[in-house]
């Protein structure tokens, strides 16, 4: 799966996530560096150091787009959910799931033989895709209709076919290395903190102070901009993914399904800093494309500028 995202990543759209991640692995290496030189006094070359700790962010990147990283993810840090074939509504769930499925693999035979639909036990109106097998839906969407689940779903197959889910797990394999560093950056600062006020008699020192305040300042600039850049290229990929839904065939069942979720969610109301930080465009936007793209009878929505 690595080289699916690598050969994803290098492609003009997702530039800016390429810039996020070069960088991201850049400023890991850069802090590791600081580390091993403060703390252990290495005698490794600085550029041999920066060798290790861009190899370490990397083996980060590649553990977390692995099945082995799919697993973890769906199994400790998504809600709790059960399979679908588990589920109540199991037979009705599998009918969706095998007619969407039979779709999309006729249309991407190069898709996961063994994609498993799994139903998270939350009433929200939400559903997701991870890795290269997994998909989710909230226990809310049951509540739609069988023709708007099966539209979500196309949606969500999309992600699966066109490889954007692993960009979220990469991201998260690149973050934990950062947060890693950074925590044993922080440390640092208070053991030196810590040995100076030692010498100096003192409750805590001003170099402390100043130093955290640097480092957190540091960290919530880069964790903004790093947001900004990978959601510019995940509102790209909705769009896509909306495309795809529509040449399976699910083009208004998707349309319809966003316009009843959005007007249960609270229809449009998103502020222009939700906007910037949002990993979706605007429904408004996306049903009006849905439209455009497939020749919908149009719901009459105006789209607004944020």
């Amino acid at each position: 799966m690595f080289f699916l995202f690598l050969k994803k990543l290098i492609k003009p759209k997702n530039w800016f996530a390429l810039l996020f991640f070069i960088a991201n692995g850049f400023f890991s290496a850069f802090l590791f560096d600081l580390l091993v030189e403060g703390i252990f006094n290495s005698q490794l070359e600085t550029t041999q150091i920066y060798l290790i700790g861009g190899g370490l962010y990397l083996l980060c990147v590649i553990a977390c787009t692995s099945t082995l990283g799919e697993w973890i993810m769906r199994t400790f840090f998504m809600p709790k959910m059960v399979r679908a074939d588990k589920h109540p509504q199991a037979e009705r769930l599998m009918n969706i799931f095998n007619e969407v499925h039979d779709r999309a693999e006729a249309k991407t035979p190069m898709l996961n033989n063994h994609v498993k639909l799994y139903v998270a036990l939350d009433n929200t109106l939400n559903a997701c895709a991870l890795g290269k097998k997994t998909l989710v839906i909230n226990e809310g969407l049951l509540a739609l209709d069988d023709e708007h689940i099966k539209g979500i779903l196309a949606h969500e197959f999309a992600h699966l076919a066109n490889g954007d889910t692993l960009f979220s797990l990469a991201l998260v394999g690149g973050n934990f290395m950062f947060t890693a560093v950074v925590t044993m950056f922080k440390l640092l600062i208070l053991l030196i903190n810590f040995v100076i006020c030692l010498i100096a008699r003192r409750e805590e020192t001003l170099i402390g102070i100043v130093l955290m305040i640097a480092v957190n300042f540091f960290i919530s600039l880069w964790t903004m901009i790093g947001n900004f850049l990978i959601n510019l290229t995940s509102r790209s990929e909705e769009y896509g993914a909306d495309h795809y839904a529509g040449e399976l065939g699910y083009a208004k069942e998707l349309r319809d399904a966003l316009d009843i979720m959005d007007q249960m969610d609270g229809r449009f109301h998103m502020t222009f800093i939700q906007a910037i930080n949002s990993s979706h465009p605007r429904t408004d936007k996306r049903i009006i494309r849905l439209e455009e793209d497939f020749g919908l009878q149009s719901l009459g929505l105006q789209n607004l500028p944020v």
